[in-house]
């Protein structure tokens, strides 16, 4: 399946939160037992109107899975930038519904197919939130 701005637009739309910049994202889950870095899915990231964190992606077998972290529910937070690609890279812990879950998404400001017109101000956007909350961890 190709990812388009309005395939991932319709995924975050299903958590039923109004949200700003919606971006291209790769997800790697860490989360479960088997969780692996091997295991990136690719999905959506944006900020909702709550000052969360929504994700977004589609599992070959699970479907469509969506998360919403809060800030006050993160442990560790560290945003930084590839050294080589025009990419940003958070590790995201913490804990939810009294689960621990933790994720690495990967921010890229140029994606190719020419699917994603703002991609580049909106991955600016989330990283500056994700600094702003990772300062205040």
């Amino acid at each position: 399946m190709a990812y388009t701005l309005e395939n991932i637009e319709a995924e975050l739309d299903q958590a039923g939160v109004p949200y700003t910049d919606p971006a291209y994202a790769m997800i790697t889950d860490l989360s479960g037992f088997f969780g692996s870095n091997r295991n990136i899915r690719y999905g959506g990231a944006a900020i909702s109107e709550r000052d969360t964190l929504l994700l977004t992606f589609n599992g070959l077998l699970s479907g469509n899975s969506i998360f919403e972290l809060s800030p006050m529910g993160m442990t560790k937070l560290t945003v930084k930038k590839l050294l080589i690609l025009p990419s940003y890279v958070a590790d995201i812990r913490g804990m939810a519904d009294g689960k621990k879950y933790r994720f690495k998404v990967q921010l890229n400001t140029n994606v190719g197919g020419g699917g994603f017109p703002d991609q580049q101000s909106n991955v600016m956007n989330i990283v500056n939130t994700l600094k702003k909350w990772e300062s205040s961890l």
